[in-house]
Parts: C-alpha cells; structure tokens; sequence
C-alpha cells in the first residue's frame, strides 16, 4: 500500500469514523459525518495547520458529503444554528470550513 493510499484509509476508516473522531451532524439540513473543533480558533502548530485565527470553530467533512462551496461572508446552517462562514478550503477531498458565531449587541 502506498502512503497515500494508508492516508487515504485512516482519513476514512479512523478520523472520519463515527466510533472514533467524527459525528453526525446537519449541514444545510442534511446529516453529515465530520469532526468538529471547537478551539475558539486558537492557532494550531504555530497557526499553520488552520490558519483560522478569525474562526470560533472548525468543521472538516468530506467534501462530496457537502451541498455547495459557499464564500467567506455567507452562512451555513449547522445543527439549526445560522453561522457566518469566515473561510472554506477543500483539498484532497477534504474540506475544512471556519465558521463564526453572531454577535449579537
């Protein structure tokens, strides 16, 4: 087996396992298995891994399980809760989303 293809399998058969890391959760009203951050976007690996400083918490799913691509400034509707999206990044069939809470004053 190559080392992409055992990445491939523990993104699959370990991260994103219900038994393991992920959860079902609803995203624009459909359940999706993903994990979800919640480090109040405090920077991982010096920053590096999310770069997400601006994020109140991270979702990373599939990206085939996901509707549609939305832009930063759009909202996502995550377990009933209207979140601003403050970024989305797909790679290798992955995609990470930073999401923000309302303020509300």
């Amino acid at each position: 087996m190559t080392f992409k293809e055992e990445v491939t399998a523990d993104i699959y058969g370990v991260f994103l396992h219900d038994d393991e890391f992920a959860e079902y959760h609803r995203i624009e009203g459909k359940s999706i298995l993903c994990v979800i951050d919640s480090d109040k976007g405090q920077p991982k690996s010096g920053g590096d891994m999310y770069a997400l400083a601006e994020a109140d918490f991270v979702v990373i799913a599939k990206t085939t399980d996901l509707q549609e691509r939305k832009e930063a400034g759009e909202v996502l509707n995550l377990d009933g809760r209207e979140l601003t999206i403050a970024s989305w990044d797909e790679q290798s069939g992955m995609t990470v989303i930073g999401l923000q809470s309302p303020v509300i004053m």
